[in-house]
């Protein structure tokens, strides 16, 4: 049975006007608990007064926030996030990080590569450059989430429970019903980033 990650994002990685922190946040829940979780969840929320279906967490009090920690503790459910504080990252930063990790993409591409993979790198480097700040906040952050639920969700379960590890099931809220640029971009550099 596949070991079930679910990733969300939290603020809008810009410059804040009151709330300074944004995250990406992924919680590994064991197959072997998912059923029983949802149900607890569920029967949590049908108490709350004014839940919509979809439950952002800045809504939640903190009483709702305590059940809901109480429940994913119950079910050795494990969470992996990377929190930003965009205050102390000023926009001329985030310009020069971001055109830093476009050259990266390039910078050892020789004329002994194929010009399909030379093409493909390019395209990619071009895509981050052109990409606004706050996504490619979100999509780096994203990337290092993933990593580290891997790593961490790894290490965790295989002493607990490991034939948990056997697959991995991922859910990721997506912003659209297709596809962005962002979360292509991300999803092409997620596999590459794990091999160092």
């Amino acid at each position: 049975t596949p070991m079930h990650v679910y990733i969300d994002e939290a603020g809008p990685f810009i410059k804040p006007q009151t709330k300074p922190f944004s995250l990406v946040l992924a919680l590994i829940v064991p197959a072997t608990a998912q059923d029983d979780l949802f149900y607890e969840f569920l029967r949590a929320r049908d108490q709350w007064p004014q839940v919509g279906v979809e439950i952002k967490g800045s809504t939640l009090d903190e009483t709702q926030t305590a059940q809901v920690a109480a429940i994913l503790t119950k079910h050795d459910v494990l969470a992996e996030f990377y929190a930003i504080n965009m205050a102390t990252h000023p926009t001329d930063l985030v310009d020069d990080f971001k055109a830093r990790q476009a050259d990266r993409i390039t910078a050892n591409i020789t004329s002994a590569h194929q010009p399909a993979l030379v093409k493909q790198l390019n395209d990619l480097a071009d895509a981050i450059r052109r990409m606004p700040n706050q996504l490619f906040v979100q999509a780096f952050l994203t990337v290092e989430v993933v990593l580290k639920t891997i790593q961490a969700g790894t290490l965790y379960f295989v002493q607990r429970t490991p034939s948990e590890l056997g697959e991995f099931t991922w859910t990721i809220d997506q912003k659209n019903r297709t596809i962005t640029d962002m979360e292509d971009t991300w999803t092409k550099l997620v596999l590459p980033f794990s091999e160092f």
